[in-house]
């Protein structure tokens, strides 16, 4: 079955230097460290600069596809993740 996706991408939503999503990611490891303590709290600096420097280097929505790949959320008005081909 073919489908059609959409030509106009979104800016990304800068806040304080940070994308939302790093921010999401930046609340993650903080959490985690706060739960963990210890030198868990190296997870709270080093986390962070991993993948926000990987996701940035991937193209614009990468984090939003893996949470689709996985299953945790579905985007609506796209194929689905198993399609194969598509008209632009």
């Amino acid at each position: 079955m073919d489908y059609g996706l959409s030509n106009h991408l979104h800016k990304p939503a800068l806040l304080v230097l940070f994308e939302v999503q790093e921010w999401g990611l930046i609340g993650l490891f903080y959490t985690f460290s706060l739960l963990s303590g210890g030198w868990w709290w190296l997870s709270f600096l080093i986390g962070p600069a991993v993948t926000i420097t990987y996701f940035r280097r991937q193209e614009r929505g990468n984090l939003e596809h893996l949470q689709v790949a996985v299953g945790l959320k579905e985007i609506k008005g796209y194929p689905p993740f198993t399609a194969t081909g598509f008209e632009e």
